[in-house]
């Protein structure tokens, strides 16, 4: 008695759960200074199941950056060099409403402190004529930046449809240097990707539950089968 009791526990726990899954759309995008870029990603598909959580993931990686310093004063100077990449969401659809802090999150950044020597003589604005130490060259490594949220559920009937959803990223680069009195810079700028992910979690509707129902049927079966084989 106690173990069909127990499978008829199990047979009404089965039936009040759903199970659970996931989906991931995800959109690259190449990033030119100053240029707008746009990422698209699709909508969830309500008949995979009820939607449950979103979660929006922004990559963005840099790479291919190289300044050059060369000092023409008489005496040497330190230096401190800075670069820094920003990602700004400025024309998003309303459903990008959960990542307003896009813009203070997906920013990469990098420094370098130097000294240069005083001036060969070579001609201003010739960089490395000599080999002597009032050049400089900093070569960027591939710098990375990410950031992600969770979408309030207020706002998942606008993530449900068979479209997409659409948002113009503009990405601008900036480098600098102090003191800039006859210390001059020749730069190439960094080549960059953004790649925005959508994350989907749903419950798979009840009737896809069903095989545990059935499976649990079975169960009750084979449990009544043996019992009635012992008495």
């Amino acid at each position: 008695m106690k173990r069909i009791l127990h499978t008829a526990v199990f047979l009404v726990m089965a039936a009040g759960f759903a199970l659970a899954d996931i989906v991931s759309y995800s959109n690259t995008v190449s990033l030119t200074s100053g240029e707008d870029a746009v990422v698209s990603l699709n909508q969830f598909n309500s008949s995979l199941g009820t939607l449950t959580g979103i979660t929006l993931e922004f990559r963005v990686v840099l790479s291919g950056a190289q300044f050059e310093f060369d000092n023409d004063n008489a005496a040497s100077r330190n230096v401190q060099a800075d670069f820094s990449g920003l990602v700004d969401a400025f024309s998003m659809d309303t459903r990008w409403d959960a990542i307003d802090d896009l813009i203070a999150d997906l920013y990469v950044a990098d420094s370098r402190d130097f000294s240069l020597s005083a001036t060969t003589g070579d001609q201003v604005g010739e960089f490395n004529a000599t080999g002597a130490g009032d050049y400089y060259n900093w070569v960027l490594g591939t710098l990375n930046g990410s950031f992600s949220d969770s979408v309030n559920s207020a706002y998942f009937s606008d993530y449900t449809g068979l479209g997409s959803f659409d948002s113009t990223m503009n990405f601008v680069e900036e480098a600098s240097h102090s003191p800039t009195y006859r210390v001059f810079r020749n730069e190439t700028l960094p080549t960059g990707e953004l790649t925005a992910i959508v994350t989907y979690e749903y419950a798979i509707p009840e009737p896809a539950a069903m095989g545990l129902i059935v499976m649990g049927g079975f169960i009750t079966f084979a449990v009544n089968r043996l019992i009635r084989r012992r008495v």
